[in-house]
C-alpha cells in the first residue's frame, strides 16, 4: 500500500506528548519553552511580520520544488508506525550515520510493520532513547499548544501557570498573521501551510518506511 502525502503530513508534528491536562508542569519544560518565547512577537513588528511572510513562502516553494526523490524521502520519515517504533532505537533517523553505517546500524535494529515493536541491539540504548523522546514529546506538545492558545493541552480552559509571553507577545501568530479561513485553520491555533493555502500545495504519492 502506497502512502499519500500532502504538505501537511511533511510540515505537521507528530504529537504523542501532553494527552492529559496536567496542572503542574516540569520547571525543565518552562525553562526550555521561555527559551523560544520571542517567536510570540514575530506579529508585532514589521521586521517579524516579514519573516511570517516569507516562511509561509519558503514552506510553499519547498513543497513546489521538490524532486521526486525528496517527496519519496518526506514520505517514508513521515511513517507513523515507524515514528514509533523509532522511539526505542530511532532507526528512522539512522540514514543520518551515512551509508555504511546505517546498513550497520539497520542490522541490528529493526521495526515490525505490523506491530511497531521495535528490536534495539541494547536494552539499555532502548531505555536511553526511549527516556530522551518522552522528555522532547512533553516540551515539544506543550510548545506547540502554548503558542497556539495558551493551554497546557490545547483545551482553552487549561491555561498554562508559571509562564507568560515576553512584551508584545501574542498567542496564535500564524493564524493572526496568515489569516486561514475557518474551514481550514487548525482549531487549536498556529495554522500549517496546507491550512492556510490548501490550494497552493501540492499532494503526492510514494512508498512509506516499510516500502509499502
Amino acid at each position: 500500500m502506497r502512502s499519500h502525502c500532502s504538505m501537511k503530513w511533511i510540515i505537521g508534528v507528530w504529537m504523542l506528548g501532553l494527552s492529559s491536562y496536567s496542572l503542574s508542569l516540569e520547571n525543565r519544560t518552562i525553562k526550555a519553552t521561555e527559551l523560544i518565547t520571542p517567536f510570540s512577537v514575530l506579529n508585532s513588528n514589521q521586521a517579524g511580520q516579514a519573516v511570517l511572510q516569507q516562511n509561509l513562502a519558503v514552506s510553499l516553494a519547498t513543497n513546489h520544488q521538490s524532486t521526486d526523490a525528496q517527496r519519496a524521502k518526506a514520505i517514508s520519515d513521515n511513517t507513523i508506525g515507524a515514528l514509533i517504533g523509532s522511539m526505542d532505537n530511532e532507526l528512522l533517523v539512522a540514514d543520518a550515520l551515512g551509508p555504511t553505517r546505517y546498513r550497520i546500524y539497520a542490522a541490528h535494529n529493526t521495526i515490525n510493520p505490523t506491530s511497531y515493536a521495535a528490536q534495539t541491539f541494547s536494552p539499555h540504548v532502548a531505555a536511553l532513547f526511549s527516556q530522551v523522546n518522552t522528555l522532547i514529546q512533553v516540551d515539544a506538545s506543550f510548545a506547540k499548544n502554548y503558542f497556539a492558545n495558551g493551554s497546557v493541552d490545547g483545551q482553552i480552559d487549561h491555561q498554562a501557570t508559571g509562564i507568560r509571553l515576553p512584551d508584545k507577545g501574542q498567542f496564535n501568530v500564524y493564524d493572526n498573521a496568515y489569516h486561514p479561513s475557518t474551514e481550514h485553520k487548525n482549531t487549536i491555533g498556529n495554522s500549517r501551510p496546507v491550512q492556510v493555502a490548501p490550494d497552493q500545495v501540492d499532494s503526492f504519492i510514494a512508498d512509506d518506511f516499510f516500502w509499502r
